[in-house]
């Protein structure tokens, strides 16, 4: 049976011109890149080399990068770094849309006495920015805002979010996990503080994050250790993951930014052959550039996400009913929950590239023969 990954927002397949680039770093060259001999040296200029490339990618001085083990990594040590840094300043503004690693760090921010402030959202999940001004204050610490947002692809207007933010002197971090593989990035450009990535979103390893920091922003570390990572994340660098993120970043530039209309093209046509058959809430902004290429979460009446997912999955579509962080509540999406009260029929699809207008055909006649009986 012939499968179908509509799940690329959870992760995506280590490409393997990429892989191909890491092999020598598994095998061949096992240095400690701190060690002052030839396979620690050789292994520090390797490393150094991808940091190097990266930079160049996203326009910004290589030692504005901090090289984590995931995009979870990254968002805790941009929001706890800051609230370890300046404890005392203790609000967070953020909105009830963010990927759990934003909320639950916030969370845990609550238990140490931080009260945390969520922005209004509008019905298709865009910011309210006269709330978001009007929370800002003397007190305020971070604002920490997902700009592509995961299960429902709302793209926030990150330009107007950052004047607004450093007009009150507070500190922007942004969540750009979703966006790196769809959108060139320029870290010269974009006004913002902190910015966090990971590499398996852009057929990368998984087990590599990354953490932009604008030079006169300071931080504290949360893992303590060595010296690495300019001595804000201690530990042995992952130097396979990090030139496999290298890679995959080069391959976003070369290769898949320049794809980006055919996969708007074929969400299109799928939504459309979805539309002309069935009733369903297209959940986040409809289908323009305020959304994220590929991603469509939908809510259908009279069947639960869990068993639409698990009947696709049978017929080798997979699927996910929202974030891979949450596929095993049985609850509907927080980000579903945030928006509207209708959301136990809710799938989320997020194409990868190649599907065919065959392909999407026999995707609709899954759903049909699922829906209708």
């Amino acid at each position: 049976m012939k499968t179908y990954d509509l799940d690329h927002a959870a992760t995506t397949k280590l490409d393997p011109k990429v892989y191909s680039k890491m092999k020598p770093y598994l095998e061949t060259y096992y240095g400690n890149p701190s060690s002052l001999h030839t396979i620690g040296i050789e292994n520090k200029k390797a490393l150094n080399d991808a940091k190097k490339g990266v930079a160049r990618l996203l326009n910004c001085d290589y030692k504005e990068l901090i090289f984590t083990g995931s995009g979870t990594e990254a968002i805790n040590l941009a929001i706890k770094g800051l609230a370890f840094k300046y404890p005392n300043k203790k609000e967070i503004i953020t909105t009830k849309i963010e990927h759990k690693a934003t909320l639950n760090t916030c969370h845990f921010l609550e238990t140490l006495g931080y009260k945390i402030n969520y922005v209004n959202l509008d019905p298709d999940g865009f910011i309210d920015l006269k709330d978001l001004e009007g929370k800002l204050n003397n007190n305020t610490l971070i604002v920490s805002i997902i700009w592509g947002n995961n299960e429902i692809g709302v793209i926030q207007d990150i330009d107007k979010i950052a004047e607004i933010v450093h007009a009150h002197h507070s500190i922007l971090h942004v969540d750009a996990v979703q966006m790196l593989g769809h959108f060139k990035i320029d870290l010269q450009a974009l006004d913002v503080d902190l910015m966090s990535f990971s590499a398996h979103k852009i057929f990368g390893p998984k087990g590599v994050g990354l953490l932009y920091k604008k030079k006169p922003i300071e931080i504290e570390p949360i893992i303590h250790g060595g010296a690495q990572e300019f001595n804000l994340r201690a530990g042995t660098e992952n130097i396979y993951g990090i030139i496999g993120f290298y890679e995959a970043l080069k391959n976003v530039h070369d290769v898949y930014l320049n794809q980006q209309q055919d996969l708007k093209d074929t969400t299109k046509y799928l939504y459309d052959q979805l539309k002309a058959r069935f009733k369903f809430r297209l959940n986040g902004p409809d289908l323009n550039n305020h959304r994220l290429p590929g991603l469509l979460s939908l809510s259908f009446e009279g069947i639960s996400g869990h068993v639409l997912q698990y009947q696709l999955n049978q017929r080798g579509i997979y699927v996910s009913t929202g974030s891979a962080c949450n596929e095993t509540s049985m609850e509907v999406s927080h980000v579903i929950q945030a928006l509207h009260d209708h959301g136990e029929g809710t799938i989320r699809l997020s194409l990868g590239y190649g599907l065919s207008s065959k392909d999407i055909l026999y995707i609709v006649e899954q759903f049909s023969d699922i829906l209708e009986n």
